[in-house]
């Protein structure tokens, strides 16, 4: 899985699964069409996001259709500490469903 550490030189990435790493433990799972977007959006925060802290991204390209169940396996995997939905019973529940469909 490609590893950018050097935070200014995003690549155009889309569809992808992304993993935000802080000292080489994942920290948040994702997935994005708008990977420079979305990049900045974790590094700045948003209204109601604060920001994230991480020093590297990896990620994967895949087929749009295996976004959500490759996410929800990811995170059961990993437990990334930013997260929210891992926090939430009926969401955890979904994540649950979905990883089990994903056969990556």
């Amino acid at each position: 899985m490609p590893v950018i550490e050097d935070m200014t030189r995003f690549e155009p990435i889309e569809p992808c699964l992304y993993f935000l790493l802080d000292g080489g433990q994942v920290v948040y799972v994702g997935q994005t069409r708008s990977f420079h977007l979305r990049m900045y959006q974790h590094k700045n925060g948003e209204a109601s996001t604060p920001a994230k802290v991480f020093n590297s991204v990896r990620y994967e390209v895949m087929d749009r259709n295996e976004l959500d169940k490759a996410e929800a396996w990811h995170m059961l995997q990993h437990m990334p500490k930013y997260n929210r939905q891992l926090k939430l019973k009926g969401q955890l529940n979904m994540l649950k469903k979905l990883a089990a469909q994903y056969q990556g």
